[in-house]
């Protein structure tokens, strides 16, 4: 999928579903997220979103690893591309606000912080994106607010994160840490 062969990404990715599907297991979330990747690749925005929707539903009945902030993220992306607006904005502030709490219980190591701070700032440029256009669509200005806020609170992670050098956050750390 990540090579753009997206025929033998579907036989892969269908093959991975059949098993997971039939032999019962536990994470076919994966299955339906990496689906609803692919037909959003191909173009059938409407297929994707029912699929990430599936992948939503059994994050809930059988939590995994994937974290459910990608999920959203993806559908968000999958409904703006099938002009869902108000739907997509939805998504992603749930993906949004997904992903700042992920941010809080990980392993303050730097590479890892810079991995999910590009993530943060990926999603928060889909939401202010998605809230521009609301805010074109509706005139409504809580949109272009929000729009505002999530930009400035973005540029603020940014900040934060040079201010906090490698040494800065193994002061942070509690004892109980090391």
């Amino acid at each position: 999928l990540q090579r753009g062969r997206l025929q033998e990404a579907e036989r892969a990715m269908l093959q991975a579903f059949r098993l997971r599907k039939f032999q019962k297991l536990e994470d076919l979330q994966y299955s339906y997220y990496t689906l609803g990747m692919l037909r959003l690749a191909q173009g059938d925005a409407r297929s994707a979103s029912g699929l990430l929707d599936q992948s939503i539903a059994r994050a809930s009945v059988a939590p995994g690893t994937l974290p459910l902030w990608r999920v959203y993220y993806e559908r968000g992306r999958a409904r703006m591309a099938d002009d869902q607006v108000a739907d997509a904005l939805s998504d992603f502030q749930k993906s949004l606000d997904a992903a700042k709490s992920l941010r809080l219980e990980i392993l303050p190591a730097d590479s890892v912080w810079i991995n999910t701070g590009v993530d943060q700032s990926r999603v928060s440029a889909a939401l202010v994106q998605a809230a521009a256009k609301r805010y074109a669509q509706t005139g409504d200005s809580a949109y272009a607010r929000l729009a505002f806020e999530v930009f400035e609170d973005s540029r603020a992670a940014s900040l934060r994160a040079l201010i906090f050098s490698a040494a800065e956050w193994r002061r942070r750390v509690p004892m109980a840490y090391w």
